[in-house]
């Protein structure tokens, strides 16, 4: 079959009828990620910017694509100052030192600065980073006391809150090496995954936030996705012809389903196999949703997403906390809620978080 582009002979087939040659379909995805940045016009010129590594194979291609655009001699070259991050704490101390070593590896290959800081940094407020590059350290109590907390919920929990604990350990890192912004690996396939968890999980109300190319929670530091229009398809086969290397494996056993998350990814991908449109449908759809949610003062302390309690229309965590200063309280306290009052008392019983947050142990504890 012919590429679709130049008319060559096609090597990669995309959606099982698109066929692109190998170096139109380079083209290809390179376009798709300077657009997103390009079009969003969210940092200047010669800013620093934190580049997410995981070891997995979004945030390995993302770095290719970061040094490819870095390194152009043309107008169209990426002016950023990347510096790249890598969170260890969630395997064992052999595997994370294995997968460190060869992430160093990538960075030096591409002349990048690397700094690696213990997931449970999250909760130590006095970082001390390296002038040029290393390990941050942390005390052994601090992270004994991030592992604690694994035992006392469950895995999709634990999922939920190492997510929340990832970002605000990168926009915390982001604000020390002074970075604007932050670049993370997902996919639009990521991303359509995430919505549908968060969803279940009771983060309705931050579609706007989870989808949409730039996270602007974070008042010092945005969070940004620039591989949000790349599929997993496509990255696989950038992967491939590039010959990039994932040094963090792959979960292909789909009979894994000890969580909402992975339940809910392999749902997805089974039904992009045969519905092609599925992924590209829920991500458009969830934008126009979530454009339409007005922003307010309150955050939440956790995952810092808006408590949304300006409408005049309650909404169902506001309904759902009333009812419970209802049964909660005696009778003759009830006689006193007053139609007019109603949304007052909820309105004082809401707590520092939002639904999702505190509806889960890991942040009660925290």
């Amino acid at each position: 079959m012919e590429c679709k582009k130049c008319k060559c002979i096609g090597t990669v087939v995309l959606r099982k009828k698109d066929y692109y040659c190998s170096q139109c379909f380079i083209t290809n995805v390179n376009h798709k990620f300077r657009a997103s940045i390009g079009k969003n016009k969210v940092f200047s010129s010669t800013e620093k910017v934190l580049v997410g590594l995981s070891g997995g194979l979004g945030s390995s291609v993302l770095l290719d694509l970061v040094h490819d655009g870095v390194k152009l001699n043309t107008h169209k070259i990426l002016r950023i100052i990347p510096v790249c991050l890598h969170i260890t704490g969630f395997t064992s101390e052999d595997k994370d030192t294995e997968l460190l070593n060869t992430i160093k590896d990538k960075c030096t290959k591409y002349g990048f600065d690397l700094y690696t800081v213990h997931i449970s940094n999250d909760f130590n407020d006095n970082i001390v980073v390296p002038i040029n590059g290393g390990v941050v350290t942390t005390s052994q109590d601090v992270i004994n006391r991030f592992n604690s907390k694994k035992t006392k919920m469950s895995k999709t929990e634990w999922n939920d809150f190492i997510e929340k604990k990832k970002q605000k350990l990168y926009v915390k890192m982001a604000c020390i090496l002074q970075c604007s912004c932050v670049f993370t690996g997902e996919t639009t396939t990521t991303l359509a995954c995430n919505l549908l968890s968060n969803i279940g999980l009771g983060r309705g109300a931050q579609l706007h936030h989870d989808v949409g190319f730039s996270d602007t929670r974070h008042e010092t530091v945005k969070v940004l996705r620039p591989m949000k229009d790349i599929t997993k398809e496509e990255l696989s086969n950038y992967a491939a012809i590039k010959l990039i290397t994932c040094p963090l494996p792959q979960e292909e056993n789909k009979s894994n389903m000890d969580s909402l998350q992975s339940l809910i990814n392999s749902f997805v991908v089974d039904l992009q196999e045969n519905y092609s449109a599925t992924i590209s449908t829920v991500c458009k759809t969830a934008e126009k949703i979530g454009s339409a949610v007005n922003e307010c003062d309150k955050r939440c302390f956790h995952c810092q997403s808006d408590m949304n309690i300006k409408e005049d229309k309650l909404t169902a965590q506001e309904a759902t906390s009333f009812s419970k200063v209802v049964c909660l309280s005696h009778p003759q306290q009830q006689k006193m809620l007053e139609p007019q009052s109603f949304n007052d008392t909820v309105k004082q019983s809401l707590p520092l978080y939002c639904y999702s947050c505190s509806r889960n142990k890991a942040f009660s504890i925290s």
